[in-house]
């Protein structure tokens, strides 16, 4: 009887795996599995602890995509269940910790991000599309070709993945069905989970609230990062519930309901003393 292994455990890491080298490879990059963390990186007199360095000896990565000379761009890990346990969570403390301290992008992605909600591209395939036209963009400015004070942004991408949702959302506020425009949001980074959370608050011309919630892990892949990225799935995720509302799908919470999740949110930047947004719309006050 044999011992073989399959190196892609599931059709979620399939779909990842596919997913990175059809978008790697039109810049010239490959999207390797199962590769050892110290296969990756120099580990050795890198200033590692005991415990980071005896994980990198025996720890991988999901995913590692390299250029056209077998250098390292960033690694992708594919977060399913096991990691929600306590074991799962110190792993990836672990991993997150030697990435950044060796200086190796890291992106976190679940299921999620794989699914196609723009009948265009997933959510996995718009980041790693920006993360390179970034770097497209940074060669630019150092050859001289855009200034160097041109900030970037997702207008030097072909396709921005939610420029839908806004629409629909502004659209939606036109339409009479939002009270006040649909920019209110606050998000911070929970050290308890070490996520990203966002909330979105709609209010609707009944008075009821919508409230889109959305959490992410801390992407290490500029220039998105979970600070920006959470507060963006949070708008997507009041989107999905306000078109659901419509069909009865969705119950709409009252004003104390929003404004005690709203709270929830205020406390979590209290207690950490973090820094924090929000958007200037009309969120849910005590009356």
């Amino acid at each position: 009887m044999h011992r073989r292994r399959r190196i892609i455990a599931n059709e979620y890491e399939a779909a990842v795996h596919a997913t990175l080298n059809e978008v790697a490879e039109k810049s010239s990059c490959t999207a390797f599995p199962k590769v050892r963390v110290a296969d990756a990186l120099y580990i050795d007199h890198s200033g590692l602890d005991n415990d980071a360095y005896s994980y990198a000896l025996n720890a991988h990565f999901d995913f590692l995509v390299v250029d056209s000379q077998s250098l390292p761009k960033f690694a992708v890990e594919f977060d399913g269940p096991s990691h929600e346990s306590l074991e799962g969570r110190r792993k990836d403390v672990l991993k997150n910790s030697i990435c950044e301290k060796l200086g190796l992008p890291l992106l976190r992605v679940t299921s999620e991000y794989l699914e196609e909600e723009n009948e265009s591209m997933s959510l996995l395939a718009w980041l790693i599309d920006v993360y390179f036209i970034f770097e497209a963009f940074l060669d630019a400015q150092s050859q001289g070709g855009i200034p160097p004070d041109e900030p970037f942004g997702y207008a030097f991408s072909s396709f921005d993945y939610f420029s839908r949702y806004r629409a629909l959302l502004w659209a939606a506020y036109r339409d009479g069905k939002l009270r006040s425009p649909p920019i209110a949001h606050i998000y911070t980074l929970d050290l308890a989970t070490s996520q990203y959370v966002a909330g979105h608050f709609l209010e609707l011309k009944d008075g009821s609230f919508i409230v889109g919630e959305a959490s992410c892990k801390r992407n290490e892949l500029y220039p998105i990062d979970g600070d920006e990225l959470a507060p963006e799935l949070a708008m997507v995720d009041a989107v999905k519930k306000l078109v659901r509302a419509q069909y009865a799908n969705y119950q709409p919470v009252d004003r104390a309901q929003a404004r005690a999740r709203y709270m929830e949110y205020a406390e979590i930047i209290n207690r950490n003393g973090l820094k924090y947004g929000f958007g200037s719309g009309t969120f849910p006050s005590e009356t």
